[in-house]
């Protein structure tokens, strides 16, 4: 019986220590995923921003490769050679042309209210005519579109001179 009385209470240990080692466990897996999951969104994140810059300075070279051989900008992304290729960014050269991304079209009517000076077009006559052109993409999945833009003026972003041709980032709801 002092046997018997033993191997029960050798069950009931490691039972206990099962349990334990699996709340335990579960607890730290549940640690590190609240961790990783939100730096992984955000690193996510950058990628597709990422995409934004690199479209807006195709979209700069293709502009000055134009205005070199036209004496002209251009809001035709077909004049420009700007392949609609884009993943998730959206270009937006001008009022109506848009190169519009295969997997997030963000239409001009979901960008956010931007100033007016913001608007992507071809402005004034050359050779004192200058272009604004847009990015947007949703790059968190939340209800806010994120806009960069480039220019081929010096203007003002957040405050700070930028020269032309370097991207902006405008709206940018990710967090850092």
């Amino acid at each position: 019986m002092v046997a018997q009385s033993s191997g029960k209470k050798d069950a009931t240990t490691i039972i206990l220590i099962v349990l334990v080692v699996g709340v335990v466990g579960c607890s730290v897996l549940g640690i590190l995923a609240a961790i990783a999951i939100p730096n992984f969104i955000r690193f996510q994140a950058r990628a597709k921003q990422a995409e934004c810059k690199v479209q807006l300075k195709a979209a700069y070279l293709a502009q000055k490769a134009y205005y070199a051989q036209k004496n002209a900008y251009s809001s035709d992304p077909t004049a420009l050679g700007l392949a609609a290729d884009l993943q998730r960014a959206n270009l937006f050269l001008g009022e109506g042309h848009v190169v519009a991304s295969t997997l997030n079209p963000v239409a001009a009517a979901d960008l956010p209210s931007l100033p007016r000076e913001l608007r992507p077009s071809v402005r004034g006559e050359c050779p004192k005519c200058e272009f604004l052109t847009l990015c947007a993409a949703n790059v968190d999945g939340d209800a806010t579109v994120d806009v960069w833009w480039v220019a081929s003026f010096e203007r003002a972003c957040k405050g700070a001179p930028l020269p032309a041709g370097e991207p902006c980032n405008e709206v940018n709801d990710v967090e850092r």
